[in-house]
């Protein structure tokens, strides 16, 4: 069963970051086709449609997290009749927030007019609005199946289906586009990729299972009361990131000048690409996490903690010490020599430290909602928004765009190092102490390939070409890798080789066991 586990929780990680990372590639090829086969007029409207219809997913009201935690409990104890009633009851709600949707949509599209644009372009906006806003609304019953793949690690499954769906779309909109069709065909190519989608979805949780059914007669008033109190207080974590995630680009937009936006924007979206890539790759463990306080198996509990916060820890220090290398060269060359790419190299370092302390931590996080204590995590959660958005806008008044960033990550240096570790700790016993020793070790043996990469980086020239550049890349990966093996003791590597697959196994530590063995024989 572990060895079954390991292998979906690594097919998961990589398809989930083959997603992430064609959609980044996706997003940086169709920016610049749309505009220039649109016009930058048309695709404004759309930015503008998008924007209006886009906020519509914030009726989902915290019922998607509340629903795969209530699955992952029933299905932990195979209890597939309460699962079934489960899924019957947020069926009927999202078919309810669906509906709304639908009305909502309609209605907005009748101050189509009003809009700060031609006003001959009305009528192609409100069927955009009506096309998305449906688009969205049909997508919500399905929703309902949400927690199925997720208890039985199957990301690799909804990873594959919705690359395959990114790509068809992609392909049949830049097809549409460049044979002259425009905005509503465009629409309609993405709402009838997501209505294959949707069944897609549907399809892989019938598979995975067969005997959950949506039934009238399953759909239950306390199940739906217990879904919302629990969805209640995740809607309440996701508007307060919202606001935290977003408050600064506010507070720039009306303190400081478009172009000083500009610059704090482009250094914010390459830290969100990062952050996006590991958080896809391994952010899966709140399923895993309630299923073993479900069953009541505590040391596991505690094991999935110290692992998943030690690989996330090395996940980012690679990422911290790899943007401070590269990451002023990768402005210059991303967006020109003209761009202030010394400020935003300072922003980006700073933000993606927050960042990365944030994703250390982010198994403690899953740990809080695993326990069912989404209040305390949203507690936090707007505890870090508040004090994020107050103390970024008086420290932009001083110290502008870096007192921003500052902004941003002071208070992840308590909540995100000591106070949710201590919060779920009173309900959940396990070591701080022994996460930061290995926090720690981790941080000393990764600094080598760092300091020598660093070394030989400065000691080349001040302007580096881009041969050099993606040279010294693939030396900062390449000595990471060969110092993998350090990370862990002899016993930590047992662990792994019993739990990892074997050819994960000997990719991550074969080449260090060789080269022993061979110093030693």
């Amino acid at each position: 069963m572990a060895q079954s586990l390991s292998n979906r929780f690594l097919k998961s990680s990589l398809l989930r970051t083959i997603e992430t990372l064609l959609s980044i590639v996706v997003g940086f090829f169709m920016l610049p086709f749309m505009v220039s086969s649109l016009g930058e007029h048309l695709y404004g409207i759309w930015i503008i449609v998008s924007s209006i219809t886009g906020v519509l997913y914030i009726f989902d009201l915290g019922f998607a997290t509340a629903v795969t935690r209530f699955i992952s409990k029933s299905l932990a104890v195979d209890d597939r009749k309460e699962t079934s009633k489960i899924v019957s009851s947020a069926f009927f709600i999202y078919f309810i927030l669906a509906l709304i949707i639908m009305v909502v949509s309609l209605a907005a599209s009748f101050f189509a007019s009003h809009w700060d644009v031609d006003g001959s372009n009305a009528n192609l906006i409100q069927i955009l609005v009506i096309i998305t806003g449906v688009n969205i609304a049909l997508e919500f019953p399905f929703k309902a199946f949400s927690g199925i793949a997720a208890y039985h690690m199957r990301y690799d499954l909804l990873a594959l289906s919705r690359i395959i769906f990114k790509l068809l779309s992609t392909a049949f909109i830049v097809w549409a586009v460049m044979t002259g069709y425009q905005l509503i065909a465009i629409a309609i190519i993405g709402l009838l990729a997501s209505v294959l989608s949707n069944i897609t979805f549907y399809s892989i949780a019938k598979y995975l299972e067969p005997d959950v059914k949506v039934k009238v007669r399953y759909i239950n008033k306390s199940i739906i009361k217990s879904l919302s109190g629990y969805s209640a207080w995740a809607f309440f974590i996701d508007t307060s990131r919202l606001l935290k995630e977003r408050g600064d680009l506010w507070i720039i937009g009306y303190l400081l000048s478009a172009a000083q936006l500009t610059v704090y924007y482009v250094a914010l979206r390459l830290v969100e690409y990062a952050t996006q890539i590991l958080f896809s790759a391994v952010n899966m463990t709140t399923p895993l996490l309630t299923a073993d306080f479900s069953k009541g198996d505590f040391k596991a509990f505690e094991q999935k903690l110290y692992l998943f916060t030690r690989l996330n820890s090395v996940l980012g220090l690679i990422t911290i010490f790899g943007f401070i290398l590269f990451a002023n060269e990768l402005f210059t060359f991303w967006m020109g020599d003209k761009f202030d790419a010394d400020t935003a190299f300072l922003i980006c370092c700073v933000v993606l430290a927050g960042k990365m302390v944030a994703f250390f931590a982010a198994p403690i996080g899953n740990g809080l909602m695993a326990i069912n204590k989404p209040r305390t995590l949203s507690m936090v959660v707007a505890f870090e928004a508040v004090v994020s958005l107050v103390t970024a806008y008086f420290l932009i008044l001083s110290y502008g765009l870096t007192g921003a960033a500052f902004g941003v990550v002071l208070p992840f240096l308590f909540t995100r190092t000591f106070l949710i570790f201590y919060l779920l700790q009173k309900d959940i016993k396990f070591s701080i102490l022994s996460i930061y020793q290995k926090l720690v070790k981790s941080f000393v043996v990764l600094s080598l390939p760092f300091m020598a990469v660093f070394y030989i980086k400065y000691q080349l020239s001040s302007s580096l070409s881009l041969l050099y550049f993606f040279a010294l890349i693939l030396l900062y990966g390449l000595l990471t890798y060969l110092v993998l093996p350090l990370l862990f003791t002899l016993d930590e590597k047992r662990d792994l080789k019993k739990i990892l697959p074997h050819k994960i196994y000997l990719l991550l530590f074969g080449v260090g066991e060789r080269l022993r063995a061979s110093i030693t024989g």
